[in-house]
C-alpha cells in the first residue's frame, strides 16, 4: 500500500481488542479501584469476603470488635471513678488543712495577744481560708470541664 492509500484508509473502530490488550485494560482498571474504611468493623461486602475465605471469620471479627469496645468502656469508667475519687480526697485534705490552719490561728491569737500574735494568726487564718477556697474553685472548674467534654 502506498502512503497515499494508507492515509485515506478508514480506521476500524469496531475492531475487537486482542487478549493482550484486554489483560492490560484489566490491569489498569484494577489499579484504579480501591476500598477504604475506618473503624473496627469492615463493610458487609468485605466481611462476606472474609467469611468466604475462612468460614466463621466474620463472627470472630464482630466478637473482637465487641470485646475491644467493652474494654475501652471499662477503661473510661475506671478513669472517671479515679478522677472522682482523687477530687474528693483533694477536697477532704484541703478542708482538713484549712480547718487546722484556722484552729492554729485562733490558738496563736489567744496565746500571744501582742501584735506578733495577731499578725501570725491573720496569716494562718487567711492561708487556711485560701486553701479551702482554692480547693472549691478547682473542684468546680474540673467538674465544669468534664461536663463540656461529655457534650461533644
Amino acid at each position: 500500500m502506498s502512503e497515499r492509500q494508507s492515509k485515506n484508509r478508514p480506521i476500524n473502530t469496531q475492531q475487537k481488542p486482542s487478549e493482550n490488550e484486554k489483560t492490560e485494560m484489566k490491569a489498569i482498571v484494577a489499579q484504579l479501584i480501591a476500598n477504604q474504611f475506618s473503624g473496627p468493623i469492615p463493610p458487609p461486602d468485605i466481611m462476606a469476603g472474609y467469611d468466604q475465605v475462612l468460614p466463621g471469620s466474620a463472627e470472630r471479627i464482630l466478637a473482637m470488635a465487641e470485646r475491644q469496645s467493652l474494654h475501652r468502656q471499662q477503661g473510661e469508667m475506671l478513669l472517671v471513678k479515679a478522677q472522682v475519687r482523687d477530687s474528693l480526697i483533694g477536697e477532704i485534705f484541703a478542708f482538713v488543712l484549712g480547718i487546722t490552719a484556722l484552729a492554729a490561728a485562733v490558738g496563736i491569737a489567744m496565746l500571744i495577744p501582742a501584735t506578733a500574735g495577731a499578725v501570725g494568726a491573720s496569716i494562718l487564718g487567711v492561708s487556711g481560708m485560701g486553701t479551702i477556697a482554692i480547693a472549691f474553685v478547682k473542684s468546680t472548674r474540673v467538674n465544669g470541664n468534664a461536663d463540656k467534654v461529655e457534650e461533644k
